[in-house]
């Protein structure tokens, strides 16, 4: 009996050990605040102190600029790890290791996601840089890159409390840059572009770029000239007077002149502060609950999914969340996105209508499943890509009233959601209503106002609704954007534009049909006579959608092109005058030598199995 006590003792002993060095499960907890999404393993107090510090962020932004309201068109959620050794298993790769970071944005189609590690303060500038520029981009447009950055870097030292807000603090590591090296010539900064090796290569061009664009402009706020870089704006965008002279006529000063006021402000160079708005550190409508670990991993699995180094990785944790909790609304919608973004259609589409049921209040979950019926639809050309051309008037009214409630309860949860504006503007053109897709479109391009394929579709729309001076409004701005295919697809519809206005503006509309007919050639040199009425141009054709097998391309002395598509047990032949305006997906440039691709088509349709290019997406 002694010996069985011992064994028992011993046993004891042992389970308390082990219950000892056990280590326990992370709790985790997620935070409610009114435009944020908090995840933290760092306990909810942190995880509060991290949803108040973006809220504040999103509020001096708006008190700065006396802006009524922040846009932030994409949701945002923010996962807040408690040390470097967490974050480090979902940092970016570089040469297959891990980046050592404190924090970093991640920017998506859908959703926005910022990580950051607690334990670590200087995390915040870094994640303040790149939250700025969700919010710069999101609230201006067509901004020089330098500009971009440089503003990003000013309020990367933002600092805020219940009195006040700080901003424009001075980077003492961009002074160390500028004061131990040569700096780049101003006209050269100015005209830095994203695919410039100033902006890609690491080193010290690198680093001046960063340093020389803080530092102009905090000049541009400290010496209240944001008034001459909006001149300087016009100059070059609207008016696209070179870099050189668009400075002098702007500033009133050369670029040399520039540079030695640069210099010398530098050493004197002010932070400024303003009174904080009232409320700016209440929580009081903030929410917050323990989370199980199976819905941290569905959370961490979609950090994963959105990172292009972890993508396979992401559904492997989706399978294992779901085979440990089948019912996981955030690991169905995670996977069905994965599915959907490979073309897995029917799949995916399962696994959004069991995340609609799971997560009636997931905003998120609705606007995928309406996606996902307009790509099937073929109102939507590419996966997860809602920047294409719109089908008018093409839908079946029974999925586009679905895709309708759907991106109708994705914006009462989320009113700021701008992609779903979007989605229920093309539902509501399929159904014939463009005084509802003008609606919804407008507020969409309201809310990112940096979406060019927003303003694109806007401006389809009131051609469709024959509203032609506010569709020419729309398509002169996008006619002279920075991107060539959005800008000449924007200047042919000018031309269309142009045309069905004056027909309906005419008392004689043959007349102006006879005015772009071409001279004949007979001996008198006149034109020759209609014979016969001419119809009057109606409002855009419909953009067809065509999915099958590029055969081959034809390409065209003068810069035009023919393809042979072979679709729906047929042969097409679709054109473009130019093929460097057909707006591509899945290709940085057009090529003669295609052949034997798949491919998806969006086109005007101009006789039996032939049409007019609008979009080509290779799959």
């Amino acid at each position: 009996m002694p010996h069985s006590r011992l064994a028992t003792g011993l046993a004891a002993v042992l389970l308390i050990l082990s219950a000892i060095e056990a280590p326990a499960a992370e709790q985790w907890h997620e935070i409610r605040s009114p435009h944020f999404v908090v995840v933290t393993d760092g306990g909810e107090k942190r995880g509060r102190e991290v949803a108040l510090r973006f809220e504040q962020m999103r509020i001096a932004f708006g008190a700065i600029f006396q802006k009524l309201s922040v846009n932030i068109p994409i949701p945002v959620e923010v996962v807040a790890f408690k040390n470097s050794k967490e974050l480090r298993r979902y940092s970016p790769l570089w040469n297959g290791k891990p980046v050592e970071m404190s924090g970093y944005f991640l920017g998506g189609q859908e959703k926005d996601f910022v990580a950051l590690d607690l334990s670590a303060e200087a995390g915040w500038q870094v994640v303040y840089h790149e939250y700025t520029h969700l919010l710069s981009n999101a609230n201006f447009s067509d901004i020089p890159l330098w500009f971009n950055e440089g503003f990003a870097e000013y309020f990367s030292t933002l600092k805020t409390d219940s009195k006040r807000i700080e901003f424009g603090g001075m980077l003492e590591s961009s002074q160390r840059v500028l004061m131990a090296n040569r700096w780049m010539p101003l006209v050269a900064l100015f005209s830095v572009r994203h695919d410039s090796p100033e902006y890609n290569e690491n080193g010290d061009h690198r680093s001046m770029f960063y340093a020389e664009s803080w530092l102009v402009v905090h000049y541009l706020m400290g010496s209240y000239k944001m008034k001459e870089f909006g001149a300087y704006m016009d100059l070059v965008n609207t008016h696209h007077v070179p870099v050189p002279q668009a400075i002098e006529k702007a500033f009133g000063m050369s670029p040399a002149q520039l540079e030695k006021a640069l210099n010398d402000y530098m050493h004197h160079a002010l932070f400024f502060h303003l009174p904080s708005p009232p409320g700016i550190d209440n929580t009081s409508g903030y929410s917050s609950r323990a989370i199980s670990e199976t819905d941290a991993a569905a959370v961490l699995a979609d950090l994963h999914l959105h990172e292009r180094d972890y993508q396979e990785a992401a559904v492997k944790e989706f399978e294992d969340v779901l085979a440990k909790q089948p019912d996981n609304g955030v690991a169905h919608r995670g996977l069905g996105y994965a599915l959907f973004r490979k073309g897995d259609y029917q799949k995916a589409e399962e696994h959004f209508r069991k995340s609609v049921e799971l997560n009636t209040a997931d905003a998120q979950s609705h606007y995928f499943y309406a996606l996902l019926l307009l790509r099937r639809a073929g109102v939507i050309t590419s996966g997860g890509e809602t920047q294409s051309f719109v089908m008018i008037g093409s839908g079946e009214s029974q999925p586009m009233n679905v895709v309708k409630r759907e991106v109708e309860a994705a914006i009462a949860l989320n009113a700021e959601y701008a992609d779903a504006y979007n989605l229920l503007a093309m539902s509501s053109a399929q159904l014939g209503d463009y005084a509802a897709a003008v609606a919804a479109e407008s507020h969409a391009v309201q809310l990112d106002r940096h979406n060019e394929m927003y303003a694109m579709n806007l401006g389809q729309y009131y051609m469709a609704a024959r509203n032609w001076k506010e569709a020419e409004a729309v398509m002169r701005i996008l006619a002279n954007s920075s991107n060539e295919p959005v800008a000449l697809t924007a200047q042919s519809h000018l031309q269309n534009i142009d045309v069905a206005r004056r027909f309906s503006e005419s008392e004689n509309p043959i007349a102006v049909t006879q005015e772009r007919m071409p001279k004949s050639n007979n001996s008198s040199g006149t034109s020759a006579p209609a014979s016969q009425p001419v119809a009057a141009p109606a409002a855009p054709l419909p953009v067809k959608f065509l999915k099958g097998k590029l055969v081959k391309v034809d390409c065209a002395a003068d810069g035009g092109a023919t393809l042979t598509v072979a679709a729906e047990r047929s042969s097409w032949t679709l054109k473009t005058p130019n093929r460097k305006g057909v707006v591509l997906i899945g290709a940085d440039n057009f090529s003669c030598d295609w052949h034997d691709v798949a491919v998806a088509v969006n086109y005007h349709k101009t006789a039996e199995n032939e049409g007019s290019i609008m979009s080509l997406e290779l799959q």
